[in-house]
């Protein structure tokens, strides 16, 4: 009986032995996997909070003004030339903007207007091109081009057809018979079609397409950015 207790003692402390070393072994590769990673970088969410890309570089292109109309001293730091589609709802809107930046900057800057009529879309963008440009011949271009955005935003569709661009004319007390005849010549048709194709050479692919001292800005921007870019191109000729 007492072989069979020491027998039993001796096997019950081989078994404590042989689980204490396997534990300090697993204790041991527990901590060597711990240093393992602590060397390495911090994943998870932190890898997900990536710096922000970039910013593309600002883009300009070297942009003639044409013989498109223009309002603003000519000798203005800030030159402004824009496409243009007197039925594109997004140029009206750019309309009221610009507006605002030219009363905030009169001795600085100078807007050019060219026309990209997109014909594909809006089936009288052409035509009040043509009209504003008749106006023109008039000395009356800015008057006409502000009154087709102002109606444009109001009537919509409508606002541009043929009847209502000779309406226009009349209240602005232009001589009816000679802009009807300079409307129907399609005078301007060549000028406008010479606007597009440079604007497409210039990168345009939508209205309204800005280019501020040639820096390209597309879309109807919100005053405060047009703001920003002035400031900008007015503070390296300082």
């Amino acid at each position: 009986m007492s072989r069979y207790v020491e027998w039993l003692l001796c096997t019950i402390v081989v078994l404590l032995l042989a689980q204490s070393a396997t534990g300090a072994y697993l204790i041991f590769r527990l901590n060597s996997l711990e240093e393992r990673i602590s060397g390495l970088p911090v994943t998870g969410a932190a890898v997900q909070q990536n710096p922000s890309p970039k910013e593309a570089p600002t883009q300009y292109v070297d942009v003639s003004p044409g013989n498109g109309p223009s309002r603003g001293p000519m000798d203005a730091q800030v030159v402004i030339v824009e496409f243009t589609d007197f039925e594109c709802p997004f140029c009206a809107k750019a309309h009221e903007t610009v507006l605002s930046l030219l009363n905030k900057y009169k001795t600085q800057v100078r807007l050019v207007s060219r026309d990209y009529p997109l014909s594909n879309l809006h089936a009288n963008a052409v035509p009040a091109a043509s009209a504003a440009r008749c106006a023109g011949d008039q000395g009356a271009y800015w008057e006409y081009y502000d009154t087709l955005f102002a109606r444009a935003s109001k009537e919509q569709g409508s606002a541009l057809c043929r009847d209502k661009l000779i309406q226009y004319a009349s209240e602005l007390k232009l001589d009816s018979r000679t802009f009807e005849n300079c409307l129907e010549s399609g005078k301007h048709l060549e000028e406008i079609n010479s606007d597009f194709v440079a604007g497409q050479q210039y990168g345009v692919t939508g209205t309204p397409t800005f280019f501020i001292n040639g820096r390209m800005v597309v879309g109807a921007k919100p005053l405060s950015e047009f703001i920003s870019i002035v400031d900008e191109e007015l503070a390296k000729r300082r």
